[in-house]
């Protein structure tokens, strides 16, 4: 749920993580009905907390939002995917993680 600023700014994800929009939350939330959810925004605020309300709105099993958010994980050295190294995606947006990025 980052803006374009703060993706830009570090165009890294959380694996197993999809780039949602958060201004259409209403469009792809039904995506998530029947599935438990994990909200990243930049910071862990406001913009996730409403994103998580809505997708648990719209029949999410459980929808929360990482703590601190993108910011915190990254300052933690949690493990982050530079989109660079990932594969496209394909017409469900679902691509391949990798163990490793490749040499090169």
């Amino acid at each position: 749920m980052r803006t374009d600023g703060e993706w830009e700014s570090d165009p890294r994800f959380v694996p197993g993580a999809a780039r949602r929009p958060h201004a259409s939350v209403t469009e792809w939330a039904g995506e998530i009905a029947g599935r438990a959810a994990i909200v990243i925004d930049q910071k862990g605020d406001d913009l996730g907390e409403g994103v998580a309300a809505w997708l648990r709105h719209a029949g999410a099993d459980s929808a929360e939002v990482l703590i601190g958010g993108h910011v915190a994980w990254a300052q933690s050295n949690g493990p982050l995917v530079p989109e660079a190294n990932l594969p496209p995606r394909d017409a469900l947006g679902r691509t391949v993680w990798v163990t490793r990025a490749p040499k090169g």
